[in-house]
């Protein structure tokens, strides 16, 4: 199956439905772009998010991983700001293969603070970025800057989202007025977010 929005969706119920409301008590890298979080609610789990440009994504694990002698700078980042965070919740955008995870922390002082880890699963595009509760970037995986998309990754910046052309949430029925006239072949990629070559052509 194809990790298109359709299945990103699926992922995102079933961390809602196994992880809502769970506290991240250990970060690991098992590669530069490789994490895997020990969440625990009620028994402890294992949430891998990979932005390995051949295999990005987030699932549930059970598998065991040898994690390496020192953590990488971007985990080191982590274990400041999320050690100990509970996962409020997980939502995607716009049905496309974009995950965040929304999470409540305190800080050195006990106040509370909001952050969020957004995952674009976009193949070798793909990226972890850590933001603030406004989605001011506090640091990311890739640090990139685009004149041409007026977009970038780089700490106290606002996030903004990749570029892309202009879709429909498939599930926001009220925008399917909006939907264009186009050849068979290509009308669900054309008009929706989220939908595969693969999908398209069944």
């Amino acid at each position: 199956m194809a990790f298109d929005g359709f299945f990103t969706k699926k992922i995102v119920n079933e961390l809602n439905d196994k992880a809502i409301n769970s506290r991240i008590t250990k970060i690991n890298n098992i590669s530069n772009n490789k994490f895997i979080l020990v969440i625990r609610k009620n028994f402890n789990m294992k949430l891998l998010i990979s932005v390995e440009p051949n295999a990005s994504r987030v699932h549930i694990t059970e598998s065991n991983y040898e994690n390496p002698k020192s953590p990488s700078k971007f985990c080191t980042l982590l274990r400041k700001y999320i050690s100990g965070a509970i996962i409020s919740k997980f939502s995607q955008i716009n049905n496309d293969r974009i995950i965040i995870l929304h999470l409540t922390n305190n800080d050195e002082l006990g106040y509370k603070k909001k952050y969020n880890i957004i995952v674009e699963l976009m193949g070798k595009h793909s990226n972890i970025i850590l933001t603030d509760e406004n989605f001011k970037i506090i640091d990311a995986i890739k640090n990139n800057y685009s004149i041409e998309y007026k977009r970038a990754t780089i700490k106290d910046i606002n996030y903004e989202l990749p570029p892309t052309r202009k879709k429909i949430n498939p599930f926001d029925f009220s925008n399917y007025n909006k939907i264009k006239e186009t050849s068979e072949n290509n009308f669900f990629i054309n008009n929706f977010y989220g939908v595969s070559k693969l999908l398209s052509n069944n």
